[in-house]
């Protein structure tokens, strides 16, 4: 499982989530380009932020060509993106099962680590070669 983090997180924004599906699955939670630890190589100012985010958007876009075939679970908070964090995701991955969890902000592992182990542990249940 790779867990990805968002802007401005890192990957210990999964810290409460790794240790569940790590039990029966190998889990990578990377930092992404320009944040954590990794090498910022675009950053020249403190707009850095701004900066990966324009890479980033290229990436996507030149990923959405070939669209991923694979389970893909999005989840996202009412009082965030919601919906269309999910309906981006789908551009990626059009088969992606989408949650939205009421009353939930834009940090779904912070506010919500319980719920979403349980939406992970469920997905991980249900995809294929997972048994």
């Amino acid at each position: 499982m790779v867990l990805l983090h968002g802007r401005p997180q890192t990957w210990y924004e999964w810290r409460h989530l790794i240790p569940v599906p790590a039990r029966e699955h190998p889990v990578i939670a990377p930092d992404l380009r320009g944040w954590g630890e990794t090498e910022r190589p675009a950053v020249r100012s403190g707009c850095e932020c701004h900066v990966n985010t324009w890479v980033s958007a290229g990436q996507v876009r030149k990923a959405a060509r070939r669209p991923l075939d694979i389970p893909v679970p999005a989840v996202a908070g009412e009082h965030s993106p919601g919906q269309h964090m999910i309906d981006f995701v789908r551009r990626l991955a059009p088969e992606a099962q989408g949650v939205v969890l009421p009353g939930c902000g834009h940090l779904v592992p912070e506010e919500r680590p319980a719920e979403l182990a349980r939406l992970v542990t469920d997905f991980l249940a249900g995809a294929p070669g997972t048994e």
